[in-house]
């Protein structure tokens, strides 16, 4: 989906499109505010287009806080995340480290999701290790010209003992590729894989808990689910649920044949 500016707009006017976290709200940021009290969208989606209009309020502008997630324990397959409450237009590895417990540095590579204004940083993790991620000041710069003080975050990761595994096979599947996610009891995607074949699948360094099972039908292979489309008389990608919880326990490896419906 594209969201247009329609209006004339200043000399070096910028503008962010930022999704809401766990809601499906869309904020439109821009930097410098347009002359006009009303602003006119052009809306564009690949079957669609409209206009939207909206009144500008007055209002304070935000201030930059950068959070990072986790705090305390890391997964071994966990991300290291760097979000703000304002558009990141822009980060610097380069003032960015990771140290382990004997102060070594650890290479890392990032991936910056725009639309979530979410930065990861992925790395190796050795169990039962602690780690020190360092943000120098100006690592992350906002919409505003605006950028973060000294952060630094410990985290640490548990014993092996401590994960559970889920060992699964799906005999009841005929039609592949599929992806496989495993979810918390409300729905939250905790992990997943994605299968061109029939192939067991090792779902590993699994906290203890309950898990729910599904399994989505990658009709056109590219990786996501897609919804459908009304014009086109094109159904949403096929969706199966295993009905049952699995319940994953410390140190275990759950065998389990998945037969979703």
């Amino acid at each position: 989906m594209q969201i247009n500016l329609l209006n004339a707009v200043p000399e070096n006017y910028q503008a962010r499109i930022m999704k809401v976290k766990e809601k499906d709200t869309l904020h439109y940021w821009f930097n410098i505010r347009p002359e006009s009290d009303s602003l006119s969208f052009e809306v564009v989606t690949p079957t669609t287009r409209d206009t939207v209009w909206a009144r500008v309020s007055q209002q304070d502008r935000d201030s930059l806080k950068v959070s990072t997630e986790p705090g305390g324990s890391i997964g071994l397959e966990q991300d290291f995340k760097i979000s703000a409450n304002t558009p990141i237009v822009n980060f610097l590895e380069e003032q960015i480290s990771i140290m382990d417990q004997d102060s070594a540095a650890v290479p890392f590579t990032t991936a910056f999701n725009q639309v979530q204004n979410e930065l990861s940083l992925q790395f190796e993790k050795r169990p039962e290790s602690k780690y020190q991620i360092s943000l120098l000041p100006g690592a992350v710069t906002d919409l505003f010209s605006e950028s973060n003080d000294s952060i630094i975050q410990n985290v640490s990761t548990k014993s092996l003992r401590d994960y559970g595994t889920i060992i699964m096979t799906l005999p009841n599947v005929k039609q592949y590729p599929i992806i496989v996610q495993l979810t918390d009891t409300k729905g939250k995607v905790l992990s997943e894989k994605y299968s061109e074949a029939s192939q067991t699948l090792n779902f590993q360094y699994l906290n203890p808990g309950k898990y729910l099972v599904r399994v989505i039908f990658d009709k056109n292979e590219n990786g996501k689910w897609d919804t459908g489309d009304f014009l086109k008389k094109r159904q949403p990608e096929i969706i199966k649920y295993y009905r049952d919880t699995l319940e994953v326990r410390a140190n275990f490896d759950y065998p389990k044949a998945i037969n979703v419906e």
